[in-house]
């Protein structure tokens, strides 16, 4: 489709939508289909209503939460206008396009990106035409620009709080937000660092030194195969330190000892906490103990690491992994078996909800929420080709082309069933019942009464409030 096509189409779905909202129900699977949601699959679950065009590419959907307007997988817009968001998806994941009171963001991957949040002091704003251009502004610091390699200064960017630049790598220099700044010239070959309690300069591969507290600490020669600590210095920092790289070296401290082998292959070390660990040799042994974390390793074959408020497992590594991560208001379990099984169960410490989800792939997701004042809700999904969960992206965009079976239970009792890429469907609330075989026959009741419709509404029969009406061509043939 060329562009022209492309934009016809999304207008005359937008007005075709338009007219279809407070009409009751239209029957012509699939080339247009009008009917209240019944326990629909996508979220958020809300009454409403939803409009299909020429399924499963053009789809909007009307309710109390949000209007969508989609031609898949072309694009998705959204809004919500209660939260005063609104949101544009272009072949997602390439083009993203979100505004909020508050928060604004423009993504069209690789190339540019483009985010502002507004707080308390002002708006801050950072956007990068990648990887030549780079601009923002902050309501502290003020704004800055770049040119890459040219030259200019960066903000918030590898973990720097600010990067000047000229002719990269001819000259750089850079700032943390710990106080520590970096200059590089012919980067990373000379450079100089500073901070509040070390200093360091570098001349690559031929020397390094670094002071500590204003005391020599240590020098690197033909770097990076010899180390070595300097004068020792005065308290904490006395230290003793040698390495020829990899052959073998040691560290020491007043507070730990450690030797090294054929690094990293073999490597040993105890700390005056009573903390100690062994690798012999890297990646297959280590056994590692510390006040607040505890590891064994068995790789590839087991291995372990408990903490405080979590512990992290597995067997036959990357195929079976288990973790537990015990926070402040959330519980949460994972178990996997990579890449085809992951679980996924929540639990919220403040009540008794529980939000559990579980991919086997490709063949089913499923995801539910139970525990809830208001009841159950969920969803089972097959076939499954994202081996993880995005319901805002992915599959709002993509899934419905390869969804053979779907069913959704909602929390008010709903049920909907969707089988063959929709072309059977059932759906049952309490607004009633609904019943389609492709462009075959659909039959409806609700509060209003029934109808059933063959070949697409050619031939219609129904009653509502008492009276009956029969329709043949889509003319009726009874008052």
């Amino acid at each position: 489709m060329t562009a022209r096509q492309i934009t016809g189409f999304a207008v005359a779905l937008c007005l075709l939508a338009a007219g279809c909202r407070h009409a009751t129900t239209i029957d012509a699977w699939p080339v247009l289909q009008h009917e209240p949601q019944l326990g629909e699959t996508g979220p958020p679950r809300r009454a409403g209503s939803r409009t299909e065009v020429l399924w499963p590419f053009g789809d909007v959907q009307n309710g109390r939460d949000y209007d969508q307007y989609a031609v898949r997988p072309l694009f998705n817009y959204r809004i919500e206008p209660d939260e005063n968001v609104t949101e544009w998806q272009g072949l997602w994941p390439i083009l993203l396009v979100r505004s909020k009171p508050d928060d604004s963001r423009v993504r069209i991957i690789p190339i540019y990106w483009d985010n502002s949040k507004t707080g308390p002091d002002g708006t801050d704003r950072n956007w990068m035409l990648f990887p030549v251009l780079f601009g923002g502004s902050d309501p502290k610091t003020g704004g800055y620009f770049a040119v890459f390699p040219l030259g200019g200064k960066l903000k918030g960017l590898l973990g720097r709080s600010e990067i000047r630049f000229l002719a990269f790598p001819l000259y750089s220099d850079s700032k943390m937000d710990n106080g520590r700044r970096a200059w590089n010239v012919l980067f990373p070959l000379i450079a100089k660092t500073t901070s509040p309690y070390s200093r360091s300069f570098r001349v690559l591969p031929f020397f390094m030194r670094y002071k500590v507290k204003g005391e020599p600490a240590g020098y690197s020669v033909l770097w990076p195969f010899v180390h070595f600590s300097g004068r020792p210095a005065q308290g904490e920092t006395q230290r003793s330190r040698f390495m020829l790289w990899p052959l073998f070296g040691w560290d020491n401290t007043p507070d730990a000892r450690s030797f090294t082998v054929l690094w990293p292959f073999f490597s040993f070390g105890r700390r005056g906490d009573g903390s100690w660990e062994y690798i012999a040799p890297w990646p297959f042994f280590r056994r590692e103990h510390r006040p607040k974390l505890d590891r064994v390793q068995f790789w590839p074959f087991y291995g372990t690491v408990t903490r405080p408020s979590s512990k992290r497992s597995y067997i036959a590594w990357p195929f079976y992994g288990h973790s537990i991560a015990d926070g402040k208001l959330e519980r949460c379990e994972e178990t996997r078996s990579w890449p085809f099984y992951r679980d996924i169960i929540g639990h919220q410490k403040a009540s008794s909800v529980k939000d559990r989800s579980t991919i086997l792939w490709p063949l089913f997701q499923y995801h539910g929420r139970g525990g809830d004042e208001d009841g159950s809700s969920g969803g089972f999904s097959t076939l499954s080709l994202l081996w993880f969960r995005d319901p805002d992206g992915f599959d709002r965009n993509w899934s419905v082309f390869w969804k053979l079976f779907e069913y959704t239970w909602e929390a008010d009792g709903g049920r909907s069933t969707r089988f063959l890429w929709r072309l059977y469907r059932h759906g049952r609330g309490p607004e009633g019942r609904t019943v389609q075989l492709g462009p075959l026959a659909s039959y409806r009741r609700d509060g209003d009464g029934k109808r059933l419709s063959l070949l697409m509404g050619l031939l219609e029969y129904g009653s509502s409030h008492g009276r009956r009406h029969v329709r043949l061509l889509y003319l009726p043939l009874t008052r």
